[in-house]
């Protein structure tokens, strides 16, 4: 017998007894120069060890920017303080995920950069942006002002990624639209881009042609974290339905694993499960971390009334790295 909506509702008191991280003191990042140059934007997103003691340590990048701002985001972290978890009214460690933003307020341009990033040859120095220029307000042909009237109305952002070559001269040449939201918006990013000039990369002093990936954004002057969050990627972990969290491993937590762990037990008395196996598993010591949790819940019908002892019944045990909330825009 599969339980999973029936013991959602006998696991609730159990969960309430764990209370994820909070933020409490916030550094915001200051931008590197090559970034504010470059005009990029997004969110870092850091992961880390929150202590005891409200702060954080072991702090790795999952989800990095590039340009100096994935150094930026480690450091602001390092200064920030947590309320830290509790488990049973104790504090205890915890895994987070923390979003770092990077926004431009004052842009005077719709259009804005999310990524770049150069594939160049091995050992030799990569190329450096010189500069870039983004056209001041709806910077478009009037070939796309339907278009552009639509993303607006619809509260959206047009998205570009395109590749190029930076060659001996520095300049963009060879443009492909990887990927666009619309036709159009490859021919408008592309003119865009055509302005940027770049130092090429070297090999042994001599220029190297490389190959550039861009990324591109056009909407709302200016973006919040949630919109740059959701123009990275905006995949939501899956398997949110499983009714118990499990704790992390070190291993785990540091391959970013997420998932849920169904375990099967057979009910005893008092509403206790045994005779507890794993049947779908995702090791790195997490399989024996969903025992555990499994072991320490009673499990109750509505909350009242025992499940008959002596019933066979699967739970799943859900292992997923707590995001702390965007912090509020400066």
């Amino acid at each position: 017998m599969r339980l999973f909506l029936v013991l959602l509702l006998s696991a609730l008191p159990t969960l309430a007894a764990h209370v994820e991280p909070s933020p409490v003191e916030i550094v915001h990042p200051v931008y590197s120069p090559e970034a504010r140059l470059a005009e990029l934007e997004g969110v870092v997103l850091l992961g880390a060890r929150i202590g005891a003691d409200g702060l954080a340590r072991d702090i790795r990048v999952n989800r990095p920017l590039g340009f100096g701002l994935d150094e930026r985001a480690v450091e602001a972290l390092q200064l920030w303080r947590f309320k830290p978890a509790l488990r049973d009214g104790s504090p205890v460690e915890a895994y987070v995920q923390v979003p770092i933003p990077f926004l431009i307020a004052d842009k005077a341009s719709r259009w804005h950069l999310l990524r770049l990033d150069f594939q160049s040859p091995q050992d030799a120095t990569p190329p450096r942006l010189l500069s870039t220029s983004f056209p001041p307000g709806a910077g478009i042909s009037a070939g796309a002002v339907e278009h552009a009237s639509l993303v607006l109305a619809m509260n959206r952002c047009a998205k570009v990624t395109l590749s190029f070559d930076i060659g001996r001269g520095g300049a963009p040449a060879n443009i492909l639209v990887e990927e666009s939201s619309d036709k159009i918006w490859g021919q408008e990013a592309a003119a865009v881009v055509e302005s940027w000039r770049f130092a090429p990369a070297t090999f042994d002093g001599a220029a190297e042609p490389t190959r550039a990936t861009v990324t591109l954004a056009w909407g709302r002057k200016s973006l919040d974290a949630e919109s740059a969050a959701a123009l990275y990627n905006g995949n939501p972990a899956e398997g949110a339905s499983a009714p118990v969290l499990g704790e992390y491993t070190d291993e785990a937590f540091r391959l970013g694993i997420e998932g849920v762990v169904t375990v099967a037990f057979r009910l005893g008395d008092g509403g206790k499960p045994g005779a507890l196996r794993v049947v779908q598993g995702l090791g790195h010591g997490l399989d024996e971390k969903a025992l555990e949790a499994v072991s320490r819940i009673t499990l109750r019908f509505s909350g009242q009334d025992l499940i008959p002892a002596g019933s066979d019944h699967t739970i799943g045990v859900r292992f997923q790295i707590h995001e702390v909330p965007l912090p509020a825009r400066r």
